[in-house]
């Protein structure tokens, strides 16, 4: 589940409080009550919005203040300072924002969209699709077509979903205002009696009536079948069901069905990762079903395989699985380490980094150096292997203690400014003007004075292209915009730029103290 950037959560439980700043992703086992959380300080997206898994349960997170998703798998390590995610793991790039996202899995829809990501465009007005392909240890996307596009402005899909009958459901906001920043919430163009969901089915599936038809009391045989569906509907519900039946009865018809298929291999694996969820939700141990998904020839499989020998502590089974020759394989093997004693997660870190590493890897072994470095400070050096060539330089440099901390300044911009303007200060493109590279940005900065203090409403035309948008007043304090506009102007103008003092600002609010309507551009 997401957490949006204006929240600050502090949540009791067995295990001690569980905190997670701003945006970012939560985990919570209810076998066991852990809640952990994920890219903490809104490190990858900066409102959260939606959780998917892929066909091989591989897991992506959207957000919605940016067109950009995430494969979050690299970043699953509970740390207060995780590294910035967002310049090397972001998918789904396009100019619009998006929100929400979930994957086609149903024959009652094309061919080329199987296995597709599809996404909510609320500010393109539109409906999209993607592909999502392997890239090394994580995935990288290309845009399809997109499903469906409206010239009206009011329509505003908010989340997407596939239905039981194979239709894609679009949850339509309806409004022609959906701004809280550009918009008063009182503003009377906003519409509160609309909103629609709508249905996008396939000619030939609505023809041919092929949409599934589960009955709602299947017995727990047809339902320990299910979980390896084609269908992504289908295995979901019977999941679903599993997850909440009583303990025994499932434990025996899942015992019963994995037996029944141990002699075909391919079918066994394929039911294996989607069966080990249902295991570990009812806390059945079988660590030879393990071993066998761990040496299946395929890498999905072995990938999962990490991730559950993680879960149920098998140290060997996850340090064998950290030497495999597959990138994702290895990935797994070291979000896995989390669950295991310190220093047989440090031996899976070396394992991991003394292997071919993409970037996805490399951002897991940082955070797993930050995860830790405290338990391995207290070992080291004594309790040391043999370091693979750079591996001290690369534990020196994630280091929690060497990370560079953000400026008062940085802190201020990532809270306030950063949800238009964007980490990066590239902006949204049509809507939110870049910093980057703005002329406006050095020089005599009183104008960007005014426009904190008052606002800015458009149009203003930046680098040739047109910004018709309001940016409301920041409401920060004399001290804290001159930190935030000292940033800026460092960060995304020059290093030279005279630096802006509380006082300056005092004076400009003090001679338009009585102004109650933002600047325009002239």
């Amino acid at each position: 589940m997401t957490q949006g950037l204006h929240i600050l959560s502090n949540i009791e439980t067995v295990w001690g409080i569980s905190r997670l700043d701003r945006s970012g992703v939560w985990r919570f086992d209810p076998a066991t009550g852990r809640l952990d959380g994920f890219f903490n300080g809104a490190k990858a997206g900066h409102n959260c919005w939606g959780v998917a898994f892929d066909d091989q349960n591989q897991i992506f997170h959207k957000t919605g203040d940016r067109p950009h998703g995430y494969y979050s798998l690299p970043g699953l390590f509970p740390i207060a300072d995780p590294v910035e995610y967002h310049p090397l793991g972001s998918l789904f790039q396009t100019p619009m924002k998006t929100t929400s996202l979930d994957f086609v899995g149903t024959k009652r829809l094309p061919s080329n969209l199987q296995g597709s990501a599809i996404l909510g465009g609320f500010m393109k007005h539109t409906v999209e699709s993607y592909q999502v392909l392997d890239d090394g240890a994580g995935f990288r996307s290309v845009q399809q077509p997109d499903i469906l596009t409206s010239s009206a402005e009011e329509f505003r899909p908010v989340d997407v979903s596939i239905g039981p009958d194979g239709g894609i459901y679009v949850c339509d906001f309806h409004n022609k205002l959906i701004g809280h920043y550009q918009t008063s919430y009182r503003d009377p163009s906003r519409d509160h009696s609309h909103g629609r969901i709508w249905r996008i089915a396939h000619p030939a599936s609505v023809a041919s009536d092929a949409s599934p038809k589960p009955a709602l009391n299947s017995n727990l045989t047809q339902l320990v079948r299910d979980i390896a569906s084609e269908d992504r509907w289908i295995r979901h519900r019977a999941k679903r069901i599993l997850f909440y039946a009583e303990r025994s009865q499932v434990i025996y018809h899942m015992d019963e069905y994995g037996e029944s298929l141990e002699k075909n291999p391919d079918q066994f694996h394929q039911w294996l990762m989607h069966a080990f969820g249902i295991y570990r939700r009812h806390q059945a141990f079988r660590p030879e079903w393990i071993l066998t998904l761990s040496q299946s020839p395929q890498p999905d499989h072995r990938a999962y395989a990490s991730r559950i020998a993680g879960y149920f502590g098998l140290t060997e089974r996850v340090q064998a699985l950290s030497r495999d020759s597959d990138a994702r394989v290895r990935l797994e093997s070291l979000a896995a380490s989390i669950h295991l004693p310190a220093m047989d997660a440090f031996a899976v870190f070396l394992e991991v980094f003394s292997r071919p590493r993409d970037r996805f890897l490399d951002y897991a072994l940082a955070n797993a150096v930050r995860f830790f470095e405290t338990s391995w400070a207290d070992k080291l050096p004594s309790e040391t292997p043999i370091l693979p060539e750079g591996a001290q330089v690369f534990i020196a440099q994630n280091s929690q203690k060497n990370a560079s901390q953000e400026s008062p300044g940085q802190k201020i911009y990532t809270l306030v400014c950063s949800n238009c303007h964007q980490p990066d200060g590239l902006g949204i493109p049509g809507i939110y003007p870049p910093l980057t590279g703005n002329p406006r940005i050095a020089g005599d900065p009183e104008w960007l004075i005014k426009i904190l203090l008052h606002g800015l409403s458009g149009p203003l035309e930046v680098s040739r292209t047109t910004y018709n948008n309001f940016m409301p007043p920041s409401g920060l304090t004399d001290e804290s915009i001159a930190t935030v506009l000292n940033f800026v102007r460092h960060r995304f103008g020059n290093a030279e730029n005279p630096p802006v003092s509380p006082q300056s600002v005092a004076q400009i609010r003090a001679l338009h103290g009585t102004r109650s309507q933002p600047w325009n551009s002239d």
